[in-house]
């Protein structure tokens, strides 16, 4: 018997009275069940149910959304403050309750009513889910990047040294990498600098980096904004309207999974983008109400973060991407090697935004670099028309695709490794030192990693901002493809 009960998952559910009979009559009585109910509210409350579930063994929670003060906001953020692997399931009827649940990012979904199908499928593939999620669990701690007291100590060294910015990142092509630059250094400048960072996801082409974090919310960009135009039509005057903004927007800042540190604080947030092209067509994010929305929301996030990081989508008409370029302290502006996109950028950059922002604002990051490819990375410096700020060389063993494709940061996933393969290293390091520009102090913490991981070969951390330093300084005469390619129209 004890051996069985070994085997049984134990389950807190939230439900409302109407179900207690189902949830008792299934879970109680059926011998078969290897879900054990341990507890059951017919109300739900944030701090009650952290409470509960810190100082019991909890694998799964269930929640219907007829409870009493639901919400499903505060219902994903019970696995965010969780210091155990979990599953949030959600039970509801066919119709808008579960189109919600769905959307939402719950780990399962299922149907109601209760009965023996719907617990014979609960019984086979919740076990199955929780393994897989166990496996990945806390994937993203920064912790394991390195400890705090480094952190504190180089930090400290370093005040003054480093200035809050707000950073977009942004190609006129897609599939380039943009939102891999965006992630890694948000990631960066949290996990191994350890600043208060918010990755915003203002692409309306189709927002990508709640898929890229493992990031679980019902909000999204549009939220904040229809959040925003609520409070300016409920209040006569812009004082009281900030003050309703300020206090509502703490339940949009959705915190990056692993992101805490031992005491549960944590300094990585994002406000996800947007889930379909429905939601790029809200008037909230229309151009008469779009500019004032943004320098109020980056406004805020400026006097709440040290980095705000925005990933905007390539398309330079869309009133919501203009207002971040115009509310940036810089623009990154993402390349490859292939030569159209080289040609797009250049063109794009110096012949239309250069008349319309500042072309001091605008830095170049090479990425996915790979030699033998045609192109010089000297011969791209020095005809592009805008600075180099990083330099990442192209993983080809996939390793960045890997990571994105199961939620977590790539150099967050790979620092700890000690036998990583030489171009793995150089790539973390393109990352790193990208990051490095903005927060100074991220080099020594992450030369330390060389010394807290046994293994690494400090031979092999030595690509990044010396290359682009290097590019910089390239003054080369144009010829041949690139006199082609750079020739005045």
């Amino acid at each position: 018997m004890e051996d069985k009960e070994k085997t049984r998952l134990n389950v807190l559910a939230y439900a409302s009275p109407s179900l207690y009979g189902d949830f008792a009559k299934y879970f109680y009585s059926s011998e078969n069940s290897g879900l054990n109910l341990v507890m059951q509210f017919p109300n739900f409350d944030l701090l009650n149910a952290s409470q509960f579930i810190a100082t019991n063994d909890v694998d799964i929670i269930i929640a219907e959304p007829h409870v009493d003060r639901f919400s499903i906001t505060d219902f994903l953020s019970l696995r965010q403050k969780a210091d155990r692997p979990m599953l949030l399931v959600g039970l509801a009827y066919a119709g808008a309750d579960m189109e919600q649940f769905s959307r939402s990012g719950m780990d399962m979904c299922y149907t109601l009513p209760l009965n023996e199908a719907v617990m014979a499928k609960m019984n086979a593939e919740l076990p199955r889910k929780l393994e897989a999620v166990s496996k990945d669990w806390k994937k993203g701690a920064w912790d394991s990047i390195s400890t705090q007291e480094i952190r504190d100590a180089v930090s400290q060294s370093a005040a003054g040294n480093w200035q809050k910015s707000v950073i977009s990142v942004w190609s006129p092509k897609v599939g380039v990498g943009k939102t891999t630059v965006a992630v890694e250094l948000a990631s960066i400048l949290a996990g191994v600098g350890g600043r208060n960072v918010c990755l915003l996801d203002t692409n309306l082409n189709g927002g990508h980096v709640r898929l890229r974090l493992n990031v679980m919310s019902e909000h999204s960009i549009v939220s904040v904004a229809s959040m925003y135009a609520g409070a300016k039509n409920n209040n006569s005057d812009w004082s009281s309207a900030q003050r309703e903004i300020n206090q509502e927007m703490e339940k949009f800042l959705i915190p990056v999974p692993g992101s805490s540190d031992v005491n549960g604080r944590y300094n990585f947030f994002c406000i996800p983008g947007i889930t379909n092209q429905e939601q790029a067509r809200s008037p909230y994010l229309k151009a008469d109400a779009c500019g004032e929305f943004m320098r109020s929301l980056i406004d805020y996030l400026k006097q709440r973060f040290d980095f705000v990081v925005i990933d905007v989508g390539s398309s330079i008409n869309v009133p919501l991407h203009r207002e971040s370029f115009k509310n940036s302290d810089v623009i990154l502006v993402v390349c490859d090697a292939d030569a159209a996109c080289i040609a797009d950028t250049q063109k794009t950059v110096t012949k239309i935004l250069s008349s319309q922002f500042p072309l001091d604002k605008f830095a170049l990051v090479l990425n996915r670099w790979q030699e033998n490819t045609g192109i010089s990375m000297q011969d791209v410096a020095g005809r592009m028309g805008i600075p180099v700020r990083g330099l990442i060389q192209n993983d080809h063993l996939g390793g960045v695709v890997k990571a994105g494709n199961t939620g977590c940061s790539y150099v967050v996933s790979n620092n700890r490794k000690p036998d990583n393969p030489l171009i793995t290293e150089r790539c973390m390091q393109g990352f790193v030192s990208l990051a490095a520009t903005f927060y100074p102090p991220i080099t020594p913490v992450w030369a330390a990693r060389a010394e807290s991981v046994k293994g690494i070969d400090k031979s092999k951390i030595s690509f990044g901002n010396g290359a682009a330093e290097a590019m910089n300084k390239t003054q080369k005469k144009k010829k041949g493809f690139f006199a082609r390619l750079f020739g005045k129209d």
